[in-house]
């Protein structure tokens, strides 16, 4: 038989703490990182590092489930963002 875990309040209220304070250090510019325009595996490198760089941010909260979720979604948008800006279709 599975057995099935449950959180407590306080459990869920830390978790949306540290979801917020992860969101937090999201908001404003995460890393300058130069890119050439037009060498593709510089706008890889630079989406590499834009990962890297989220992921600095939020590794105090890498055991949370809502900001893991979270950052993947924004590298996702970020990825989308670079390849668009730069014209890639990579």
């Amino acid at each position: 038989m599975a057995e099935i875990r449950t959180k407590g309040f306080n459990e869920i209220q830390r978790d949306l703490q540290d979801a917020q304070a992860a969101l937090a250090s999201l908001n404003g510019p995460i890393a300058e990182i130069p890119i050439n325009p037009s060498d593709p595996e510089s706008v890889q490198q630079a989406i590499r590092k834009m990962e890297e760089a989220v992921d600095r941010k939020v590794a105090p909260y890498g055991n949370n489930r809502l900001v893991a979720a979270v950052v993947t979604a924004a590298k996702d948008e970020y990825r989308k963002a670079l390849l668009k800006r730069f014209g890639s279709s990579q």
